[in-house]
């Protein structure tokens, strides 16, 4: 659609321009374009994995936006770059300018029990979702809204039939505030 620009992880044969059918995207409006960082607008942090999409809304702010998707176990260098990109982008730059960031994707892990119907099945053993929670300033904007309900976003096609909220947001604390409507309309897949 012309009013949207995809900005992906492809491989070097394709162009910006190009989709192709492996990879992480991030789709932004026509109106936000001029707003992404002109020297640094996109960082592949773990190809076909986690990109970074940077702008730049006004002086002395910074927007970050990371999209990711993990594999059900993950390799460690997956989880140790995502972590890394996350500390950097809420730290290194501090001094300089207000960073917020917003990270979404696939994470195909679990943050506690009330996030699944079979807690057995989506743990992962990398524990991407706690580790995140837990190592880094980044809320999960779901539980933080909404700390006891129990709703989905993936629901298997086996017999078994379990479902489990495998698809994340979080935010940077400073975008707390702006949640409920920052995230209006918002789909990870």
């Amino acid at each position: 659609h012309p009013q949207y620009h995809i900005h992906h992880s492809a491989p070097t044969s394709h162009s910006a321009d190009t989709p192709c059918n492996a990879g992480v995207a991030i789709i932004v409006h026509s109106s936000l374009q001029s707003h992404i960082h002109p020297s640094n607008p996109l960082e592949v942090i773990t190809p076909h994995r986690t990109i970074v999409l940077n702008f730049v809304p006004a002086p002395h702010i910074a927007f970050a936006v990371i999209g990711t998707y993990s594999q059900k176990t993950p390799p460690a260098e997956y989880l140790t770059a995502l972590l890394s990109c996350i500390h950097n982008k809420t730290h290194s730059t501090l001094t300089k300018q207000a960073q917020h960031l917003l990270c979404l994707g696939d994470f195909n892990d679990i943050g506690s029990s009330l996030d699944t119907t079979n807690p057995q099945r989506h743990i992962s053993a990398a524990g991407v979702v706690s580790r995140i929670t837990e190592e880094t300033p980044m809320v999960d904007v779901f539980r933080h809204l909404h700390e006891d309900l129990r709703l989905y976003t993936y629901t298997t096609t086996h017999k078994s039939r379990h479902s489990s909220r495998i698809d994340n947001i979080f935010v940077s604390p400073p975008l707390l505030e702006c949640t409920p409507t920052l995230l209006t309309g918002v789909d990870t897949h």
